[in-house]
């Protein structure tokens, strides 16, 4: 696979690229807060500046963490690597049974 196409890579794979490429450029931006903390004065511009730029990549950061998270809930419960049980039943949806329906279901060989 190309370079350009790993950096076009959808679902997973990209989000985990982009979560990594945020993180990179929100620890610059970082840093640069940091370094003009030390002429405040002088540099209140660029502080102010920065300030804002940092806006977007915290709420793109935190999306894109949070969307890896709903995607691990997701697999959890629904699945290639689920355990046995389903949403419902996490939260006390149907019946007590339901949980152990699924499990013999799933454990069931054709």
């Amino acid at each position: 696979m190309g370079r350009i196409e790993r950096m076009r890579a959808g679902g997973s794979a990209g989000n985990r690229q982009l979560t990594a490429l945020v993180a990179a450029i929100l620890v610059l931006l970082l840093a640069i807060e940091g370094a003009t903390l030390l002429r405040l004065g002088s540099l209140l511009t660029v502080h102010a500046f920065v300030g804002m730029l940092l806006i977007p990549i915290v709420a793109l950061k935190l999306a894109s963490t949070g969307w890896r998270m709903l995607r691990l809930i997701e697999n959890m419960t629904l699945g290639r690597n689920a355990v046995g049980y389903l949403t419902e039943s996490m939260h006390g949806a149907g019946s007590p049974q339901a949980p152990t329906v699924v499990i013999h279901r799933r454990l069931r060989t054709p």
